[in-house]
Formats: C-alpha cells, structure tokens, sequence
C-alpha cells in the first residue's frame, strides 16, 4: 500500500505485482478493491496499481466538498510517487473519464488508456491488450 499526495490530499493505492504496469481506475462509488480479480490475475504478469480517488475508499475524504475535475490529478499523483511510465490506464465508470483525462495531460506516462466493457459473448481472455500511444511523445 502507498498514499500519494495529489494538490494536499491523500491518495490511497496498492501495487502488486512486476511487469509492465497497469493502472486501475474505480467507478462512482467504488473503491481500489473493486479489481480485486484484475489483481489476483494479472499480479503474476504486470506491475497492477489499484487505486482510490479522492473521498471514496481509504483516500481522504475530509475535505467538505471535492470536485471529480481533481480525480486526473489523483491518477497522476500516483504515476509521480511510483515513478510508472508507459502505463495502461483501466477505468470504469467516472474512473475512465479520469483515466483518459490523466493520459491527455501526461502522455509521456501513459500508453494508453481502456474502458473495459463486455457484451454478451464476448471474449475477455485476452484482455488486456496495449493501446497505442495517446499522444505524441517528447
């Protein structure tokens, strides 16, 4: 487990894992735990960081009010601690808008970022597979 600082506030994460990183995202109401099978089976392949923004899990939520506009600067203050590049963003819900947002705004740590979605009968054994780059790189 590790806490990052994002703009004053404590951010909760957990990485598990080595190998390439993949940088998990909860929803609206979630927390780091709800990837606990992402953990359990991508840990022996991939560097997995799950985490918990701002006001949700074990991250702060002291504050009296916070906006989901911080929830990117959360994801990135995660990268910084860790010191992640060409990172995988996973995200649900409002989670995948952050991720996308952070991967925007820092392209030279992210190499890409998903959503994972699954209709009915679709294949999900391969997942995941590596974006391309979201931006240009320095």
């Amino acid at each position: 487990m590790g806490i990052a600082t994002s703009d004053g506030v404590s951010i909760y994460y957990e990485r598990h894992g080595s190998g390439p990183a993949i940088l998990f995202v909860h929803g609206s109401g979630g927390h780091h735990a709800a990837w606990w099978q992402q953990v359990a089976a991508l840990r022996g392949r991939f560097t997995i960081v799950t985490v918990d923004l701002r006001g949700f899990g074990n991250s702060d939520s002291s504050m009296p009010e916070f906006d989901g506009q911080d929830f990117p600067g959360d994801i990135l203050a995660v990268l910084d601690q860790e010191d992640l590049t060409d990172v995988l963003l996973v995200g649900q819900s409002i989670g995948a808008v952050a991720a996308l947002r952070a991967g925007l705004s820092r392209p030279s740590r992210v190499a890409g970022s998903r959503s994972p979605t699954r209709s009915a009968g679709s294949p999900t054994r391969h997942w995941p597979s590596w974006s391309p780059p979201i931006g240009p790189r320095p």
